[in-house]
């Protein structure tokens, strides 16, 4: 039995235009996360880590 289910979720940061200059790109918006599922069984201890360690 799980505890907690997370489905298809997103997580978008607004950036202001010298982030969109460094990331050459006109969006103005930064997705951190995308389409995440995952269940979570009590007990247990979970951490998500990003490319960067963070």
């Amino acid at each position: 039995m799980n505890t907690l289910s997370v489905r298809n979720l997103t997580k978008k940061f607004k950036i202001n235009q010298k982030q969109q200059k460094n990331n050459k790109s006109n969006e103005k918006y930064l997705t951190a996360l995308k389409d995440f599922s995952m269940d979570f069984k009590e007990g247990n201890i979970y951490g998500i880590l990003g490319p960067n360690g963070a």
